[in-house]
């Protein structure tokens, strides 16, 4: 025990010195070697890295940071600090959040304010007042009147003080109130943001759009209920929005589902369809447009030139039809031309092999249209449907059955979901076991052959060990299958089911991630939906990247089945929700991170009930740090997963491969 005592005072010793030469970096080493974390931040700060400061000190701190500071007064100064120095790093909702831990009201309600938000903190200023008095500025000075009256915050009104009438009707639980006045002082913002807290998201948008906050209307208005009375009012101007500003997302999609899905119903409706179709179709989003315009003529046959564009896109879809069995035919002689029995040898067990990393490169607006309304007619329904799902035979699907004239014969049934059954089955013309996907949605059209062709094409270039192969594409009896690498082990979903990750089993898992999608992301096409659910881990102990279905390919023009919604929300990137237009390689890098903070914490980084809530956390709140949930988490794997789940793309990795080699180091060190 002595030596150890004298072991750290000779590192502390070497780290005041190193600090003395000017030596920062030597000194944070050496202070962090000897255990001493606070130390190790002050160094940290002087080299002006107040964030990564901060977060160290909350490592230190074994719990969560309001636990520990209600608990002992060392932790409470841990975490005041960690919050100076999150002010000074200018993350100031982070430091808000460490004085609101410390019970440090008035710096909490300064930090809130200098993040911008005024009505927060004049929320936490008039609900820390105690007695009801406003401190000196003018409501009941002396606190002798208990809370503040209804009439007082009335008489502050009329006498045109808004800052201490909004305080007054905030402390009296009516932001609706609060927000007339903000809105009659012209303050829009923070009137906007008053009418969302009172459910008002109309009021909410309208003061967004007078504040000039174009993206902001956009989220206020993607936030009525749809069965509010204005649902469709507000779905209009959601359409207008999104042609104004050339957007096309998550956000928009779901919030449009229940309208776009029931058609129009007045001219001006009719209108917003025609206008979605032109948008769908500029971004090359075929098939969404296609339901669009077959909407449109369904309701008013000769509207504008719908019927003209609904056939110029069917016709553009139809052209891949005839391509299809040539198609096929390639892939076949290709997929028998491959050495498709290489097997896991053990290789990748754990930690990939990995290659030298050199540094690599970073990889007409719509027309204005006027509205013309129409007689609206009755929606012909069977023009209407340009997909329907059935419950697929059972003769087809029932193990024992075989697929493509008694080649594919099924064995065994893999999972089953809303829209595909897997099947361990037998390749008899090449005998071997192979898994086959059949999807359950017949279409009455063949709209849906450019997909899988385009998914056909990544097939044949997505060739890489962290990456499930895929190999034919067919239909049988109108239902298309894929038949793909049988794959033995779990999911990595199912693994992290069992609790937070040990960190070097993680990060091994993580590295073959990241080369699995770095191959795909050098071949032009982006995953979109990077989850768990989408990691495979073999018995080999390699991990697999599966569900390439609503990749992006980078060269080509977009595609997605007609309704669907490309993403799963506890993961999406934040230019997903806002536009697919911004999705990139680092989009994934941003899913990733999402995985990487729940494999080693237990927990997502945003969750929430209500799904345009968990979008919009996504959009705009910052993670809290991983460290904060486990307290044993390196501080430089708390830096890697907090990169990856930065707001902007440009502050993400540059590269799977960047990623992988800042991975590597913490795992040389574990």
């Amino acid at each position: 025990m002595a030596g150890k005592e004298s072991r750290q005072e000779e590192l502390l010793k070497l780290a005041r010195k190193e600090e003395q030469r000017g030596k920062l970096g030597a000194a944070y080493k050496l202070f962090l070697d000897a255990g001493a974390q606070e130390e190790a931040a002050r160094i940290l700060a002087l080299a002006g890295k107040h964030g990564e400061a901060g977060r160290l000190l909350l490592s230190s701190l074994g719990a969560e940071p309001s636990r520990a500071a209600a608990k002992d007064t060392w932790a409470r100064k841990i975490v005041m600090k960690a919050g100076i120095y999150f002010s000074k790093g200018g993350m100031n909702k982070e430091a808000a959040k460490m004085f609101m831990a410390a019970h440090e009201w008035e710096r909490a309600a300064d930090a809130i304010e200098k993040s911008g938000d005024k009505v927060a903190a004049a929320k936490l200023r008039a609900r820390r007042s105690g007695s009801g008095s406003f401190d000196d500025k003018g409501i009941d000075p002396g606190g002798k009147g208990g809370n503040v009256t209804p009439a007082q915050a009335r008489r502050l009104e009329l006498e045109g003080k808004h800052e201490l009438a909004m305080q007054a009707y905030v402390q009296l639980g009516s932001p609706l109130d609060a927000a007339r006045v903000a809105a009659s002082a012209k303050r829009f913002k923070d009137a906007a943001e008053l009418f969302m807290e009172a459910g008002k998201p109309i009021e909410s948008a309208s003061c967004r759009l007078k504040a000039g906050d174009a993206s902001g209307y956009l989220d206020a208005l993607t936030r009525v209920q749809k069965d509010d009375p204005n649902y469709r009012k507000a779905a209009m101007a959601v359409v207008r929005a999104a042609i104004q500003q050339n957007l096309l997302g998550f956000q928009i999609e779901h919030f449009l589902s229940e309208f776009i899905m029931t058609g129009p119903q007045n001219p001006g409706e009719l209108e917003s369809f025609y206008l979605m179709g032109m948008l769908y179709e500029k971004r090359g989003f075929l098939e969404n447009a296609l339901e669009m315009f077959s909407k449109v003529i369904a309701t008013v046959p000769s509207y504008r030139d719908a019927r003209t564009r609904l056939e110029q896109i069917n016709n553009s879809i139809k052209g891949t039809v005839e391509d299809y069995k040539r198609i096929m035919e390639e892939e076949d002689s290709f997929r028998k031309g491959s050495n498709r029995n290489i097997k896991d040898s053990g290789e990748m067990v754990g930690l990939p092999d990995l290659p030298e990393l050199p540094d690599l490169p970073d990889l007409p607006d719509l027309p204005q249209v006027k509205n013309q309304p129409a007689p609206v007619q009755k929606q012909n329904e069977s023009q209407q449907e340009v997909n329907s799902v059935h419950p697929p035979p059972s003769g087809m699907i029932d193990v024992g059955s075989t697929l493509a004239g008694g080649r594919y014969s099924l064995k065994k049934k893999l999972g089953e979901g809303g829209v595909a059954i897997v099947f361990q089955a037998r390749d008899e013309e090449l005998d071997e076991d192979i898994a086959i996907k059949i999807f359950t949605r017949i279409t009455a059209k063949d709209s849906l052959v450019k997909r899988f062709k385009e998914e056909l094409k990544f097939s044949r270039q997505l060739v890489h060990p962290n990456i499930v192969r895929l190999y034919d594409f067919g239909i049988d009896t109108g239902y298309r299958y894929i038949t793909m690498e049988l794959l033995l082990g779990r999911p990595l979903d199912e693994f992290m089911n069992d609790g937070p990750m040990d960190f070097k089993t993680g990060i091994g898992y993580l590295m073959q991630a990241c080369m699995g999608l770095n191959a795909a992301h050098e071949q032009g096409a982006i995953h979109r939906d990077m989850k768990p659910a989408n990691l495979f881990v073999t018995d080999q102990g390699t991990v697999k990247v599966m569900d390439f279905g609503i990749a992006k390919w980078q060269r080509s023009t977009g595609l997605t089945e007609t309704g669907s919604i490309a993403g799963t929300p506890e993961y999406i990137a934040p230019e997903q929700v806002k536009d697919f237009a911004g999705v990139t390689p680092r989009t994934d890098i941003y899913s990733l991170g999402v995985v990487a903070f729940e494999m080693f914490t237990g927990e997502l980084p945003f969750d929430d009930d209500e799904l345009m809530a968990l979008l919009m956390k996504h959009v705009h709140d910052q993670p809290p740090n991983p460290s904060s949930l486990r307290s044993d988490m390196p501080l430089n794997l708390e830096n890697v997963i907090l990169k990856c789940l930065e707001k902007e793309p440009d502050k993400r990795f540059n590269s799977c491969l960047e990623m992988v080699r800042a991975l590597q180091e913490i795992y040389t060190t574990l």
